[in-house]
């Protein structure tokens, strides 16, 4: 690349691109939220395999329904059935965790409007997941270049919470 055709200035950010970075590395497949919807996963299945979950007729064809149904894309099902090799939960994204969580917990009613959209004194843990999941959507698929720090304040504050109650909960602990 030719320096000429550089600026500077494409390469320096103010605080509310910062701001922004901030929410975006605790949104990221490899941050708190995935650590926490990937190890409730895991307390959910109780020590069973996911490929032996995934396997029961039941799970199967309520999965395939949801291919169907397009809430869940070929990608994430593939990422379920892989042609070749073991499931491999590290590669879930929020989408895929949340639809997990509502489908394999006996406890949770997966057709629930929580898991649409929750209502905001509801501190469950079908709330807390659908908040993160939304959370992660509206900030990837709708992004958002700069955050005044109010924004950030109240955006951080909200996300700190939701995986504060989630760790704690009976789902982290031991499903």
């Amino acid at each position: 690349m030719d320096c000429k055709y550089v600026n500077a200035d494409m390469f320096s950010f103010g605080e509310e691109d910062k701001r922004v970075f901030r929410i975006d590395s605790i949104l990221k497949e490899e941050g708190a939220y995935a650590y926490v919807l990937r190890h409730c996963l895991a307390n959910q299945l109780g020590g069973q395999a996911l490929t032996l979950v995934l396997s029961q007729p039941s799970i199967s064809a309520k999965i395939s329904s949801a291919q169907k149904r397009k809430v869940i894309n070929k990608m994430q099902y593939d990422l379920l059935y892989p042609s070749g090799g073991p499931v491999d939960i590290s590669t879930f994204d929020v989408t895929l965790l949340a639809f997990l969580l509502s489908e394999l917990r006996p406890t949770m009613n997966s057709a629930s409007k929580v898991w649409i959209n929750p209502d905001p004194g509801d501190f469950s843990e079908e709330a807390d997941v659908t908040r993160l999941r939304m959370f992660r959507n509206k900030f990837v698929h709708e992004g958002s270049s700069k955050l005044s720090e109010k924004e950030f304040s109240a955006l951080y504050v909200e996300l700190r919470d939701v995986i504060s109650r989630l760790a704690q909960s009976r789902l982290f602990r031991h499903g």
